[in-house]
């Protein structure tokens, strides 16, 4: 099981490192389908540490660590985790052990409000999580099933052709998951 994960995660940070080529956050072909990148760990006093609105969405840090500030909380996710965001939250970030040669990579995966309705209201989908998100935003083991299915997604971009119709797919398959993972009562509500 560990193998698999590690090999998974281990591609999706080669693919994740090949389609970005500076530091931030850059979209991709897929629209609710981004990436970050980050070659290093500290901030500059006057720039501040990177902030961003989060919508509907699950975060996977593969390379490095993440820290999360929402109000006075933080936050930390890692390669062993992912992140689920349950409504738009303006949060500021820090990317952690992040360096040139080995730079924070992450990726997010955005469920648009219809797609969320589209499944909980399917007569046979049932959210067994009551378990809500402490400010919108919790952590959630990161097991072989989702990251395969993240995985297949992010390598559409190497293949550009069947985006339009498996992207659609494997996006709801993601969404499936996360509404049946440990915080799936989050988005829910």
């Amino acid at each position: 099981m560990f193998d698999q994960i590690n090999h998974l995660q281990n591609e999706l940070a080669e693919l994740i490192d090949r389609h970005t080529d500076r530091d931030g956050y850059q979209p991709t072909k897929i629209p609710y389908l981004g990436f970050s990148r980050y070659s290093t760990s500290h901030y500059s006093t006057l720039a501040g540490p990177p902030y961003g609105l989060y919508n509907p969405s699950i975060g996977i840090v593969v390379q490095g660590s993440k820290d999360v500030i929402l109000g006075g909380d933080r936050f930390r996710y890692d390669p062993s985790n992912y992140f689920v965001t349950s409504m738009d939250l303006p949060i500021i970030f820090e990317a952690l052990g992040a360096s040139s040669e080995v730079p924070n990579l992450s990726c997010k995966i955005e469920f648009t409000p219809s797609l969320i309705f589209e499944l909980l209201s399917l007569e046979e989908f049932k959210v067994t999580s009551k378990k809500i998100a402490k400010r919108g935003k919790d952590a959630a083991k990161l097991d072989v099933s989702m990251l395969d299915a993240v995985v297949r997604l992010v390598r559409l971009l190497d293949k550009p052709v069947d985006i339009p119709v498996l992207a659609p797919l494997y996006t709801k398959e993601i969404l499936y998951k996360t509404l049946h993972s440990e915080h799936g009562g989050s988005l829910k509500k």
